[in-house]
């Protein structure tokens, strides 16, 4: 038998693996408008799905946005004004850091 009859032999035996094409499912940031702060109040949540810990990805955040910023229980507080888009990038900026292979 040839290399290439082989291979096409074992390449049926192989069994697919089915699953979901997204593995990761990141939950939407959401925030809070407080006076001059923004509060993301599922911080928490979305450093226990990437399986990291929350001070890290807070710290993260205050450098993708530029600014300071203050971890509560679980929530971030930044300074600013900031869209649910401008934070989904800065943890989309994290996961492709720190997170993706």
């Amino acid at each position: 038998m040839d290399y290439e009859a082989s291979l096409d032999r074992a390449m049926e035996d192989v069994p697919d693996i089915g699953g979901d094409e997204e593995r990761l499912q990141i939950p939407d940031p959401q925030p809070q408008k407080d006076g001059a702060f923004t509060r993301v109040t599922n911080l928490d949540e979305i450093a226990d799905v990437l399986s990291r810990d929350t001070e890290h990805l807070h710290r993260f955040i205050q450098r993708e946005l530029g600014t300071s910023g203050k971890l509560e229980n679980g929530r971030g507080r930044y300074d600013g004004t900031f869209s649910q888009t401008d934070l989904s990038a800065a943890i989309d900026a994290y996961v492709d850091e720190y997170v993706l292979c």
